[in-house]
């Protein structure tokens, strides 16, 4: 609930700006329920909204559950992007050291770690250190068609995994949008 004095975020790096939850819900209502329009607003997000871990997690369910009052698709879509920011984070990492830092700046970013019967992603290290290869399929991708990149998950050995920055928008990875079921 927005009380009478509305929570003020500040923006990273010092930045003079402030955004309040009544700004967040904004944007949310704006949001309608539209997926390409959650995406943009995920990215507007990546700077103004504290991530978990960061010691403000309070803030970050705080907004989170502002824009889920508002608009379940804004907070569902901004939930996972800025979950997979936080993930590349907490490694040490900036987005933009896995991608180019142009692209790093717009594109949206989701985390594939869910398993299923029958399904399965295996990662084999590929010769002379020229990185990994991805085979199968991983299940119940939200907005794989849509967004840029995600951190999916693979299995490396029979019982362990590792995490991987995936471009979507490379030629081997295809979404199947037909095969979602709620």
């Amino acid at each position: 609930m927005i009380g009478p004095e509305p929570l003020r975020l500040r923006h990273p790096a010092g930045h003079a700006a402030e955004t309040s939850l009544r700004d967040y819900a904004d944007a949310a209502w704006a949001v309608n329920g539209n997926a390409e329009s959650a995406l943009a607003l995920a990215v507007k997000l990546s700077g103004t909204v504290p991530r978990p871990g960061s010691g403000k997690t309070v803030e970050y369910f705080e907004v989170l559950a502002t824009l889920a009052c508002c608009d379940l698709t804004a907070a569902r879509v901004a939930e996972a992007h800025l979950d997979a920011l936080a993930i590349v984070n907490q490694a040490g990492l900036e987005p933009a050291a896995l991608v180019s830092a142009e692209d790093a700046a717009v594109g949206t970013w989701g985390v594939f770690a869910a398993e299923s019967g029958g399904t399965r992603l295996t990662a084999e290290a590929r010769t002379a250190g020229a990185g990994w290869r991805l085979n199968g399929t991983k299940p119940w991708c939200s907005l794989a068609g849509t967004r840029s990149y995600a951190l999916v998950s693979a299995h490396v050995t029979a019982s362990s995994g590792r995490l991987f920055a995936v471009s979507l928008r490379d030629p081997g990875v295809t979404p199947d949008v037909d095969t979602w079921v709620s």
